[in-house]
């Protein structure tokens, strides 16, 4: 098709420093020179996932101010982190799960609705093992789990303290088919009042 294709990974990742407190826009910043070094001219299509979609979004909103054209801002399954939203208490939970499953019989239904608890616990305990070592540990090895798990946290502090500005194109959001049933977003996941 034509289009190069660069993939940055968290600055952080690759190194077994401490992990510095950094913003959003500290971040797009830091990406932008990367990105800057390899292509120099856009137009640029910039998607990211998660934490990565709201680099992106910010990572447009700067190249614009630097006089570039960005043709394209995708996000994958990206949140505004100042979107409103409803964390379901464990009935809730429950309750979406099961709305989730209404093409399936009921044995079938009872079924993945014991393997999804089962799962959860699962990974609730395994994250906060997984937490407790994060936080207790020094800066770990790069690319080993534990970096991830430190960046990962570090990433979601600074997705918080992110409040998106207005980015002068369109966002397209890819959101996966099945909701989260775990925190109920708005359709638009917040990005409406931004694009």
């Amino acid at each position: 098709t034509g289009h190069p294709v660069h993939a940055i990974e968290a600055l952080s990742l690759s190194n077994s420093a401490p992990i510095p407190e950094s913003s959003v826009e500290e971040t797009a910043t830091a990406y932008i020179q990367e990105l800057l070094a390899v292509h120099p001219a856009g137009p640029f299509r910039l998607a990211g996932y998660s934490f990565g979609g709201v680099v992106a979004h910010e990572m447009a909103c700067q190249l614009v101010e630097m006089g570039h054209r960005v043709e394209f801002l995708g996000l994958f399954d990206t949140h505004n982190p100042t979107a409103p939203s409803k964390r379901y208490s464990i009935t809730g939970r429950l309750g979406a799960f099961w709305q989730q499953q209404d093409d399936l019989p009921l044995p079938a239904k009872l079924e993945r609705l014991r393997e999804r608890i089962a799962e959860g616990i699962t990974v609730h305990r395994q994250v906060k093992r997984e937490l407790a070592e994060a936080m207790t540990m020094g800066p770990a090895e790069p690319h080993s789990d534990l970096r991830r798990v430190q960046v990962r946290e570090e990433n979601w502090r600074a997705m918080q303290a992110y409040k998106p500005r207005p980015y002068p194109g369109a966002i397209t959001l890819f959101k996966a088919m099945t909701p989260s049933d775990k925190v109920e977003w708005p359709a638009d996941f917040g990005w409406s009042g931004v694009a």
